[in-house]
């Protein structure tokens, strides 16, 4: 994010369903287009997502109707990758078919001072968004906000108990299968409001824009487990990021780098003021580019521009291949075979490079307080060994799904004739394993 409005742009919804008319909703074309439904897709295999798609073209009413009607267990039954797309498919379709005129009627009104929000998106607060649905549900939907939230809350019931029996191997459990675009464009109208200021807020300030999030997640019917696998990337973290500063607030830090050496600096001056391995709380970081000789001279810029700069430069720093840092090693190096990053396993233990390690996770885990994308495409199984902790345990399953290439020259090896498998051991300084070991 930057500090321009033009950032936050909101996802456009495809349509398919008629056209509605609501206070302050202009005749523009782009408004119509974010106002209106995803078309859901028909699966001729599929009875429940077909049967919900017919209801939705009735409009509001038709899927709440057909709401009532719906057994989760039935739903969940019989499940292949195909019938969870289209059931995904189908259900975002009808939450879509519920909200997306609303929202697109919000953003009107907000366009326009006078209409609800008087002074537009500089001064839109959490509670105007849910005042101003509430004002323009009946006609955009002809139904009112209560219901169309309590529609849109059993719809994200039934997504959630899907994703729960999906297979995690099947295509649908990756990508934006569950993602629904309505709700995540109100979330980019939410994001709007908590990170228009680039200033450091107090924990008090947090926690009343906490409290009118929980306005908006009952009007809209966003206050079950549901939303989660409703949201993409971006929002899931901006709420995390909402959560962890209402309750604990943040810190500021200001730090002086430069470009190329923005991660090996900032280990020098967390060690310096005293924060390095016991700093752990959030921060919202505040920095100031060197210009190389320049006797200390600092780059032009503010806002939130430097901050996203730094959280790039960072991340490059750990997976560098420059020549500026040839006296530092990366601490992830590329695995071509996996096609993506590692922990570069030379590197000495040392204190220095335990410095480095823990800078570079505690810049990872900053990125979310500071609406921030890390410039290094971190792999998924650095985050599972973290997060699993001492229960992570490393199988050929594991290793398939990371460098499927390794995997499989691994098994080759213990189809070897034995004594071709013991000058191999020898080869490999591994002699006197067994193939199990070995494996």
């Amino acid at each position: 994010m930057t500090g321009c409005f033009s950032c936050f742009s909101l996802p456009k919804v495809k349509h398919d369903v008629k056209e509605f008319k609501a206070p302050g909703v202009s005749s523009g074309r782009s408004i119509k287009e974010r106002a209106r439904p995803l078309t859901g897709n028909k699966s001729a295999n599929d009875k429940h997502s077909n049967v919900l798609l017919k209801q939705s073209k009735k409009g509001a009413a038709g899927v709440l109707t057909a709401v009532e009607e719906l057994s989760t267990q039935e739903w969940c039954s019989g499940l292949t990758d195909g019938a969870v797309r289209a059931r995904a498919s189908a259900i975002n379709c009808c939450i879509d078919t519920l909200l997306a005129p609303v929202i697109g009627a919000v953003e009107a009104m907000v366009g326009k001072p006078g209409k609800g929000a008087e002074g537009g998106w500089e001064v839109l607060q959490l509670r105007d968004i849910v005042k101003m649905a509430t004002a323009v549900a009946e006609s955009a939907t002809s139904c009112s906000m209560v219901r169309l939230g309590e529609g849109v809350d059993r719809l994200l019931s039934l997504l959630l108990s899907i994703w729960k029996e999906c297979d995690p191997r099947w295509e649908s459990a990756r990508g934006t299968t569950f993602q629904n675009q309505s709700i995540n464009m109100l979330l980019g109208m939410v994001s709007i409001v908590l990170c228009r200021q680039v200033a450091h807020d107090s924990e008090s300030v947090w926690r009343q824009r906490q409290t009118e999030w929980h306005l908006v997640r009952g009007a809209f019917g966003l206050e079950g487990a549901g939303l989660g696998v409703a949201l993409s990337p971006p929002n899931k973290s901006l709420l995390v990021y909402l959560l962890n500063a209402s309750e604990h607030g943040e810190g500021k830090l200001s730090l002086r780098v430069q470009r190329e050496l923005a991660l090996h600096e900032t280990v020098t001056h967390l060690q310096y003021a005293g924060k390095l391995f016991t700093h752990t709380g959030a921060v919202k970081v505040f920095p100031l580019f060197m210009v190389p000789g320049e006797n200390g001279a600092v780059e032009a810029g503010e806002g939130h521009g430097p901050r996203k700069e730094f959280f790039v430069e960072a991340g490059a720093g750990m997976v560098h291949d420059k020549k500026e840092l040839r006296g530092n090693p990366p601490i992830f190096t590329y695995v071509r075979s996996a096609g993506q990053y590692s922990l570069n396993l030379s590197l000495p233990r040392s204190a220095e490079m335990e410095a480095l390690a823990w800078t570079a996770g505690w810049i990872a885990g900053q990125t979310v307080a500071n609406r921030s994308l890390l410039g290094a495409p971190l792999p998924l199984l650095l985050f599972e060994r973290l997060l699993r902790g001492d229960k992570f345990e490393v199988d050929m399953g594991v290793l398939d799904a990371f460098d499927p290439e390794a995997a499989l020259a691994i098994k080759n090896t213990t189809r070897l004739q034995e004594a071709e498998f013991r000058q191999m051991l020898d080869l490999e300084d591994c002699a006197g394993m067994t193939r199990d070991e070995y494996t």
